[in-house]
Formats: C-alpha cells, structure tokens, sequence
C-alpha cells in the first residue's frame, strides 16, 4: 500500500498558522481524551493533528467537536500495528516540516523541569538557542494504592487519581543496541525499567552483587546523557554486562522522543521512541507521565486481545496472565507522590 493512501481526513484541517502542533493517535481512549487536550492546551498547542483509529467508544465524535482539531482515520487496509510510523510521518510531513511539534501518546503527560514556573513556548525558544532539535523524556508509568485490578479513572485530574511512581532506583541508562542506532540514531542512550519491569518481568539483579553495582555506577538514570567516548564505552559495557538477562526478560524502553523540530523524510520507530536522523538532543531532559492502568485488568485485556501493540499484544498478555501480581498494589519502598515536577527528581535531571 502507498504511503500516502493510508489517512483519509474526517474534518478540514482547522488551525492555519499554529504556534505549536501536536500529533497524537487515540483508540477507544474517550475517558481521558479531556484530560489529554486540556494538559497539552495548557503548554500552549493550539492545534491537534490527531488519527483515530476506528474508535466506537465516542472518541471520533469528541474530536469532531474540537475547535483546535483536524481530524483523520485509516483507510481500509491499514492497521495500527504495521503503519502507525508512517500515520505520524505523513502529518508531520505536511503540516509541520520545519516546525517544533509534540509527539505524544493520549495517555502520556508531558512534563519538564520547574515547568510550574517556566512557560513551554519559552523552553522551546532556549531549546533553539541552545542549538537543539529534540528532547528525550523518560515514559513513567504512574499508578494508585491499589490492586491493578482496581486502578479505574472516573473524572477530575488523572494525576489526582494515579499520584505515584517508581523512583528513580527503578530505571537503567543504557546503551541502545548498536543494530538498532544503526537504523535510529537518536537517541543514542535508552531508559529502560521502571514500575511495569519491577512488577512482572523483574530482571533478577542481586542487591550488593557486581552488576548491581555497575548499574549503581553506570546506569543512574540521573547520570549524563552526552554522548562523549566516555559515555558511550561505560552504557555499552553495561548493557554487554546484563546481555543474558537481556535476552530472558525483555526489558521495557521507556525512552521517548516526545519533542522535536521536524524535518521532512523522517520516521519514528513505534510509539516516537527513536528517529530515524541524528538530531542534536536538548541539554533537559523532559519526563512522560504515563497512565495506562486507568480501567482494571479489561483493558489491558482488551490491549492485549487487539495484538496492535507492544510485540502484537504479547507484552500486555504476560501482564494479564500474571492474576496473583495483578491482585496486589505495586506501591513498594520506592514509590514516590507526584506532587510537581521536582517529585522526579533525578529523572529530570
């Protein structure tokens, strides 16, 4: 199928002009797209590029209804799975070539540094001066003081109901496979751990062992993110280092790309995780807030039956046939309370 056949638009494009853009995807997600527009409205996106991907849960029509909304769906033919890449590229492509744009999932919040005191459009200029063209943030999965099976939105702020997170203890710095920046160069370092990795695919490390500690000194999330020889010889000697648990437990990337200027011609690998191009990276770092437990066990269920996402469905699956961890709450001894952007703490820094 040609690239350029696999969106057709439902509303006329709606925003001429934007100061800033964002480009989103949503499936079924009408419970929390609210809160999706108006935190990213609050940054100061005044036009949304989004495709909904044959929504039947009133999702089409809220978007419909959105002043700052131009709105597409698939064509016949065209699956989420094998051309969501390609959704995205094509809109930034055409409306966005040159532009600064947030490239965010509906259920990723994005944060950044004293962000309760520094306007968005101000970061982005320093960014320019700065000389940089993308910014990686770190995907943090957020959750309550209950079982999984009772993690369930109902109104108010997401961030009211879902106020915690794995401290910065549970996430690794790491090297992106050399094979894999071979085809997505930027970034060259990949988050990966966090809450989901502790609760059902644990890596095994023991406390106080060699690895532990060349984690401790090689991996701080909140270590440097320049890529200086240096650098890139103690990631990559981290990641040969845990190579076998690597292989055994298929560790969760929660690095993202969720700001860049765009530049026609390139692509994203999955959910804007990597590009295609070497881009310079911002200095700052920024963070997702991730909520993805917000309907019980059902719709990881449903995530997982679909096969669109993650490995076709399969890292969801191992999630749901884990009942025992799923009756349990995933508030351990390194859980945080979100309460601002200085919560993060090392992950911003």
């Amino acid at each position: 199928m040609e690239q350029t056949s696999l969106l057709k638009p439902v509303t006329a494009q709606r925003k001429h002009g934007a100061r800033l853009t964002c480009v989103a995807l949503t499936h079924n997600e009408r419970r929390i797209l609210p809160e999706f527009l108006a935190h990213y409205r609050s940054l100061g996106v005044d036009h949304f590029l989004m495709v909904d991907d044959r929504s039947d849960d009133g999702s089409r029509e809220l978007l419909e209804a959105q002043q700052d909304v131009s709105l597409f769906t698939p064509v016949d033919g065209s699956s989420y799975s094998r051309d969501k890449r390609f959704w995205r590229a094509l809109l930034l492509d055409e409306y966005c070539d040159g532009s600064w744009v947030v490239v965010p999932d509906v259920d990723e919040h994005l944060v950044y540094p004293d962000m309760e005191s520094r306007d968005f459009l101000s970061v982005v200029s320093a960014l320019e001066a700065e000389g940089a063209e993308a910014v990686q943030a770190t995907m943090i999965d957020m959750y309550c003081d209950a079982p999984f099976s009772e993690h369930r939105y109902g109104t108010g702020r997401l961030i009211d109901t879902f106020p915690l997170f794995d401290g910065p203890d549970s996430y690794i710095r790491i090297a992106s496979p050399r094979k894999f920046r071979a085809k997505y160069p930027t970034p060259y370092f990949q988050v990966i751990g966090g809450m989901r990795q502790r609760a059902f695919a644990p890596f095994g490390i023991v406390p106080g062992s060699v690895e532990a500690k060349l984690v401790r000194r090689f991996g701080d999330v909140g270590g440097s993110y320049e890529t200086g020889a240096i650098n890139r010889l103690s990631a990559a000697l981290l990641r040969h280092t845990l190579r076998s648990r690597l292989r055994k437990v298929p560790p969760y990337n929660l690095t993202k790309i969720p700001l860049c200027r765009w530049k026609s011609g390139m692509y994203f690998y999955n959910g804007a995780h990597a590009l295609s191009r070497s881009l310079p990276l911002a200095k700052t770092r920024m963070a997702l807030l991730h909520f993805k437990f917000t309907n019980g066990v059902d719709q990881i269920r449903y995530i997982a039956d679909r096969g669109e996402h993650a490995e076709g469905g399969a890292h969801y699956a191992r999630i749901v046939e884990q009942g025992v961890l799923l009756a349990r709450s995933p508030k351990f001894g390194g859980t945080r309370f979100y309460n601002g952007s200085q919560a993060l703490g090392r992950l911003l820094s």
